[in-house]
């Protein structure tokens, strides 16, 4: 299916760019295999730029975002808490590794992919080796193709 947004179909709204970090959308909808839109995500960042251009680009493609948190006990009483679909979590955040937050969502079988300018083989623990890693800076296209591989696979958490 591809992506849809808002009241407009698989038309992006007013301003919403015809090309996501150089990919078509018209090649996101061909590669994305269910819609986006709707779908809420949380984000935790500390970099402000980092986490504005992250929401400015999920609420683009019709996303719903949740947050942002920028340190941990917010993202956790987030990731404990919220209705989610997906989270998108930088590694390190004000110098505390986010870890208690993915452990909560793997919990609660909400599935997330980390965002970091670390190298995963040097960092992630054992317990998150097949979570989706993507590294900075961001890039869009890949970002919304492995948001729709997840949703591909996964069902929505509803707690």
């Amino acid at each position: 299916m591809p992506l849809t947004f808002p009241g407009r179909g698989t038309e992006p709204s007013a301003g919403y760019a015809l090309a996501i970090g150089g990919t078509s959308l018209a090649a996101i909808n061909q590669e994305t295999p269910m819609s986006i839109a709707g779908r809420r995500v949380l984000v935790v960042e500390d970099d402000y730029l980092t986490a504005l251009t992250t929401i400015d680009f999920l609420e683009s493609i019709g996303c719903e975002v949740v947050g942002p948190a920028a340190r941990v006990p917010a993202a956790l009483e987030l990731a404990r808490t919220a209705a989610l679909d997906a989270a998108v979590l930088d590694i390190n955040i004000a110098d505390t590794m986010i870890w208690p937050v993915a452990d909560e969502l793997l919990r609660r079988g909400v599935p997330y992919l980390f965002l970091s300018a670390y190298s995963e083989q040097y960092i992630l623990p054992a317990r998150f080796a097949s979570a989706l890693c993507l590294s900075k800076p961001l890039e869009k296209g890949r970002l919304a193709h492995q948001l729709g591989a997840m949703w591909a696979v996964a069902t929505p958490a509803t707690d």
